[in-house]
C-alpha cells in the first residue's frame, strides 16, 4: 500500500472508530458493515499492489480503491453521515466477489486483517445490499462494477 492509501486508511479507521464510540451508532442497523470498511479498504489496496495477481483483477481492485477514496460517490459521507459508507463497502464486496475466486487463499490470508470470515462478509453485504441501499442504488453499483 502506498503512502497516500495508507494515510487514507488511517483517517478512515479513526473516523469510523470515533463514530462507533458514539452512543447513537448503536441504533444504526448496518453498523457492522461500516465498521468493516477500513479492513476491506486495506485488503483491497494490498491485493491491488500484489504483482502476483492478474492485471485485470488488479485493475478491478483499483476501481474499488478509487471509489472509496472519492468524495463524489453515490452516498457521500459528508451529506448522509456513516450511512455514506454503505455504498463503499458494497462496491468492495461486488469487486471482491469477482476477483477472490481467482486468488489463492494464502495470498488473501496474508492481507486480510479482519476477524470476520471474508467470504461470509462479502456474501452478507451482497445479500443485504438491496435493503441497505435500495434497489435503484444497488442496481447502479452492479451496473458500474459487476
Amino acid at each position: 500500500m502506498d503512502y497516500k492509501q495508507f494515510d487514507f486508511y488511517q483517517k478512515l479507521k479513526i473516523q469510523i472508530g470515533d463514530w462507533l464510540k458514539e452512543k447513537k451508532s448503536d441504533k444504526f442497523k448496518w453498523k457492522k458493515y461500516v465498521s468493516m470498511l477500513p479492513n476491506c479498504f486495506y485488503f483491497v489496496s494490498e491485493l491491488a499492489a500484489d504483482n502476483s495477481l492478474a492485471i485485470p483483477d488488479r485493475e478491478k481492485l483499483a476501481k474499488a480503491i478509487a471509489y472509496v477514496i472519492s468524495p463524489w460517490d453515490f452516498l457521500p459521507e459528508e451529506v448522509v453521515g456513516p450511512a455514506g459508507f454503505l455504498d463503499d463497502i458494497t462496491v468492495c464486496a461486488v469487486i471482491l466477489n469477482q476477483v477472490l475466486p481467482r486468488i489463492e487463499k494464502d495470498i488473501w490470508n496474508k492481507y486480510w486483517k479482519g476477524d470476520e470470515d471474508l467470504n461470509e462478509l462479502i456474501q452478507n453485504v451482497l445479500n443485504d445490499a438491496e435493503e441497505m441501499l435500495g434497489a435503484e442504488l444497488q442496481n447502479k453499483i452492479l451496473e458500474k462494477f459487476a
